[in-house]
């Protein structure tokens, strides 16, 4: 349900003022949305963010040498050391490295992740679609006989504090692979939409960490799996193009699948400023299985879509939310439209602190709501 803006509630907005007032001073990227002040996301509960961002990977022009037709070569057994140069000249632009960060970092083998991770940047490149000509990008993960060679971008961003992520993306390949696409600061503050490609076609896994206790006993309440929902249910797969959604609120988080709530959470919210990641990666292990050598699995992205809200001290030049915007039933995806305007948002504070009782200290960026 798309909200209106006589769906504002005063918790709303006191939320959203809050994060006013402990947002950073940088300029905000506000990709596509020039009139929007502050956007809110379709849901059962409205939730209100600062700052909209979208990343297009639909249409990337081509270098002189490589229209994107043909995939990189496949790591091999002497490319262990995660060195290999960038697949295009995108990829070392700003466009692409103000925001992303391709890993490089490898894990070592374990009794229970018998297989070395190699994270390469030769496995992050743009794709093209032969029908569309469109333009996508892949991040892969392949075996070579002596470890697994594995991918994975992280935001440059670090102090993500709730947001509202959206990705079009498919999975193609064979067993013993994962795509994650999650939020994350430690390995107790998580928020995972995990995808194995060891797994039904139709499936994931919806998971806040931690998932397991102390003593290493599983907790059942961390980790849901979900089924495609909507037209596709059952009758397509993960490995046509979907869109997946993940809500990461201070009440709950939420997953939904082409634009169907699939899962809800109040276990293991994240409480920390954290960036986003996409990768695509294998360990051998019983959880995501062992692909056999030779083989390889893809993540494939046409875009990414968020709205968020910051941590950090500072103020920010505007406090108002004076033009509202939907991100979610828009003519085209990644621009914003103007559901109406309201009163500043440091009005509604005002209003809110006389009804809620709030502290805020903004050195440990706290929020405590009574």
């Amino acid at each position: 349900m798309l909200p209106t803006i006589s769906s504002l509630t005063p918790l709303n907005f006191l939320w959203l003022a809050v994060f006013s007032l402990l947002a950073f001073s940088v300029q905000a990227q506000k990709d596509n949305s020039p009139k929007c002040s502050c956007y809110v996301t379709a849901g059962d509960v409205a939730a209100y963010f600062l700052y909209h961002r979208f990343h297009d990977f639909r249409s990337i022009a081509s270098d002189p040498d490589d229209d994107f037709h043909i995939s990189p070569a496949n790591i091999t057994n002497t490319e262990d050391s995660g060195t290999e140069p960038v697949t295009s000249s995108f990829f070392s632009s700003e466009t692409f490295t103000n925001d992303w960060d391709i890993q490089t970092w490898t894990q070592n083998a374990t009794a229970s992740e018998p297989v070395l991770m190699v994270n390469s940047a030769q496995n992050v490149y743009i794709a093209r679609d032969n029908a569309t000509s469109a333009t996508y990008l892949t991040l892969r993960t392949s075996r070579p006989s002596t470890f697994q060679s594995v991918s994975e971008l992280d935001s440059v961003q670090t102090n993500f504090f709730y947001t509202s992520v959206r990705i079009r993306a498919r999975i193609t390949g064979v067993e013993g692979a994962v795509a994650g696409l999650f939020t994350y600061a430690d390995d107790d503050n998580e928020s995972d939409i995990e995808i194995l490609t060891q797994d039904p076609l139709s499936d994931l896994r919806a998971t806040n960490q931690p998932g397991v206790d102390k003593n290493g006993n599983e907790i059942p309440s961390a980790s849901t799996d979900a089924a495609l929902p909507g037209s596709n249910h059952r009758n397509g797969s993960l490995a046509e193009w979907n869109d997946y959604r993940l809500d990461w609120l201070p009440e709950k988080s939420e997953w939904f699948l082409n634009g169907v709530s699939a899962v809800n959470k109040t276990y293991g919210i994240p409480r920390k400023p954290s960036k986003f990641v996409m990768n695509m990666w294998g360990d051998g292990g019983e959880w995501s299985g062992n692909m056999t050598i030779g083989g390889v699995a893809m993540l494939e992205v046409q875009w990414v879509d968020m709205v968020f809200n910051i941590s950090g001290v500072g103020k920010r030049k505007s406090m108002g939310c004076e033009t509202v915007c939907n991100i979610d039933g828009v003519k085209n995806v990644g621009y914003p439209e103007v559901v109406g305007t309201t009163m500043s948002s440091a009005a509604r504070l005002q209003d809110c602190a006389s009804i809620f009782g709030w502290v805020l200290v903004v050195g440990t960026t706290l929020l405590l709501w009574y």
